[in-house]
């Protein structure tokens, strides 16, 4: 970044926030609406009840976004005793063996960890097979923030409840766009600012969408992000979508 600046090159921090350097614009998801929406999602339909929460790398900066976007909305509930966390960890190096391990290594008791023990998985990761698919058979509901196919499916097949689709798409585009503005020594159009330690910098947050299986024709599909034949070949002929 110091040598960015120096050459007097403009620079776009990209989905993931360069922390303490003088950088130009950051564009990316915003992530305190996710983690809130996915908290809000959970609280909604089980305002009671055990919850096992796991982060993100705890080397992220927008993995503690998330979890401390969700930890906001889950304070009233923990202060009033309605929802007790039976664990709470970040996940080393995003391994889905990691998301495993901090309820095992506690030895917390099998009738604790059934519904109606609930995981808000964190982090844009967290709806990967391997890592909501650790703890999918085991609460009522999964939550995560990826729209890759095993997720899709997941939420098809009812083992997982939502997840938050980002369309990148939209991202990629007003990134080039930005990027030419700056180019040509024009103020970029950013909708808030972030500190990054350093400074204060210019941001554009993108909204996110929820996605359950009532909504996966209309959202990753509709834009093309998986295929519903794709979908469908994983799925019995009771959950395929029409």
């Amino acid at each position: 970044m110091e040598a960015a600046k120096a050459a007097h090159v403009k620079v776009i921090s990209y989905d993931r926030l360069v922390l303490n350097s003088d950088i130009d614009l950051f564009i990316s998801f915003d992530r305190v609406a996710i983690g809130t929406m996915q908290a809000e999602y959970l609280v909604k339909r089980a305002p009671k009840g055990n919850y096992v929460l796991i982060a993100g790398s705890p080397n992220d900066e927008g993995a503690k976004t998330l979890y401390d976007a969700q930890r906001k909305v889950l304070k009233p509930y923990l202060d009033r005793g309605e929802i007790k966390l039976i664990s709470e960890s970040y996940t080393k190096d995003w391994l889905p063996s990691e998301a495993y391990s901090p309820c095992s290594k506690q030895s917390i008791p099998a009738k604790e960890i059934s519904p109606p023990c609930l995981l808000p998985t964190m982090a844009w990761r967290a709806a990967r097979s391997g890592f909501a698919g650790t703890w999918s058979r085991w609460q009522s509901f999964c939550l995560g923030a990826r729209r890759d196919l095993a997720a899709v499916i997941s939420i098809a097949q009812g083992e997982q409840s939502m997840t938050v689709y980002k369309p990148v798409t939209n991202q990629a585009l007003m990134a080039a766009e930005e990027a030419v503005r700056l180019a040509k020594g024009g103020t970029p159009a950013a909708n808030a600012t972030v500190n990054n330690g350093k400074i204060n910098v210019p941001t554009i947050l993108l909204q996110s969408i929820l996605v359950t299986k009532d909504n996966i024709k209309s959202t990753v599909v509709r834009d093309g992000f998986q295929k519903l034949q794709s979908i469908n070949q994983a799925l019995s002929p009771a959950q395929q979508i029409k």
